[in-house]
């Protein structure tokens, strides 16, 4: 079966997410750090706060007097557009089809972590339009006057996505972002390699200790992801969470995976390892576990794929967590009216599903239901589970932003567990 081209060429938004969030080296800088590379002095940044909340305690996101949206009715501006994005992101499509109806070019470049894309936003030295960050980056870039915010005038096209996320709990109103895409991590496997099934345990995350898969486990290369899991697997519900208990137990569940039941980190095992049959089953995205059945080897069929999402298979009663990205505009782009069109053009219907289509990562478009993914061919039946609903959302657990302490707490517990692999 021959995928998309995206999945073809290159690493996907996830995939290099997984990269980037592997090591203690890859920090993505707080605000202070942000707001001194942008030139406020130290009682500046000390008097200026990252907004914070959770889905229960929405978060409406400042405007500040000295950065306010763009007028309505502007006539866009002659391009070319800058988009700052990960490599192989866009289709190319999307870029002909909205030079042919604006008549403007879009250049996209590239970066290859998060802390890389921050410092070079903060320090000034790319020049671009519109970036695409996750939820839990939004406060940070806010609170350091690095986004514009929108005027939804030029947005119309925010009416596609599900409500919830139109109006996400972590920027009420949508002041600076507009979803992009949603994802959440779960356990992947292939049926032709383990018995193995979710129903059998109390909690699914517990497939990835079970011992009938030792020496076949792929677990993420990525420190919020994998302590995320262990919490879970340990009955938490709290991915943020600052106990220092549970951060211990989850270090070691952790090492017990790698030492005991020779887990391989990895941020590969489900797109690629799992279809090659380097792995058995893996802790891996829904998207990269949609995307395997490209990935398979020529002739194989892909109803040996499975996926599970723990927490919506117990209906609630096991942890889990749901991430975005964002479309947004940079503070001082050249072209703020054509950043718009842009966004609004990307999250129209027919450019949703071509993306879709390109890298099997979901947009959380009305339109795209389970029934309508697996009736256009896109995603298997036996793989319908990566799908997720509007109603996953509530009470779903978020990866938020964790203040500098608490983030080095669980790297240095992360960095444990890699020595220990």
């Amino acid at each position: 079966m021959s995928g998309p081209q995206g999945l073809e060429r290159g690493l996907s938004r996830r995939r290099f997410l997984g990269i980037s969030a592997g090591t203690g080296a890859l920090l993505v800088p707080g605000v202070s750090a942000l707001m001194a590379a942008c030139g406020k002095s130290a009682s500046e940044v000390e008097s200026t706060g990252v907004p914070t909340g959770g889905p229960s305690n929405p978060v409406e996101l400042p405007i500040y007097d000295d950065n306010q949206p763009i007028a309505s009715g502007l006539s866009p501006e002659a391009g070319p557009l800058i988009v700052y994005a990960w490599p192989d992101f866009f289709p190319p499509s999307i870029f002909k089809a909205f030079k042919k109806q604006y008549g403007v070019d879009v250049e996209v470049l590239n970066f290859g972590s998060y802390d890389e894309a921050l410092r070079k936003l903060a320090s000034g030295e790319v020049a671009i339009d519109v970036y695409l960050p996750p939820q839990e980056q939004l406060g940070k870039l806010v609170a350091a006057k690095l986004l514009q915010p929108l005027n939804d005038s030029y947005i119309p096209n925010r009416s596609n996505l599900w409500p919830e996320l139109a109006d996400p709990w972590y920027d009420k109103g949508g002041r600076y972002g507009v979803v992009n895409t949603v994802t959440n991590t779960g356990v992947g496997w292939r049926t032709d390699m383990i018995t193995i099934d979710p129903a059998d345990f109390e909690n699914p995350w517990d497939m990835l200790w079970d011992p009938s898969t030792k020496g076949k486990v792929a677990l993420m290369d990525s420190f919020r992801e994998s302590m995320a899991m262990a919490f879970y697997r340990n009955g938490g519900m709290d991915p943020n969470t600052s106990s220092q208990d549970e951060i211990d137990k989850a270090k070691e569940a952790l090492l017990s995976l790698v030492t005991q039941n020779d887990a391989r980190l990895t941020n590969t095992g489900g797109y690629l390892g799992i279809p090659e049959g380097k792995f058995a089953i893996a802790h891996a995205f829904n998207g990269d576990m949609t995307s395997a059945q490209y990935f398979l080897p020529k002739g194989q069929s892909p109803s040996i794929l499975r996926y599970v999402w723990p927490r919506s298979f117990t209906q609630g009663r096991v942890g889990g967590h749901i991430g975005t990205d964002n479309f947004c505009i940079v503070r001082g782009a050249r072209n703020p009216v054509l950043a718009h069109l842009f966004i609004n053009f990307a999250i129209s219907t027919e450019q949703a599903w071509a993306f879709y289509a390109y890298i099997a990562y979901q947009l959380p478009q009305k339109e795209m239901t389970p029934d309508s993914l697996t009736a256009k061919g896109l995603v298997p039946e036996n793989l319908a589970s990566t799908i997720l609903r509007p109603e996953d959302l509530a009470g779903a657990a978020w990866l938020q932003t964790l203040e500098p302490a608490l983030e080095r707490t669980y790297l240095d517990a992360w960095m444990e567990v890699q020595r220990g692999a």
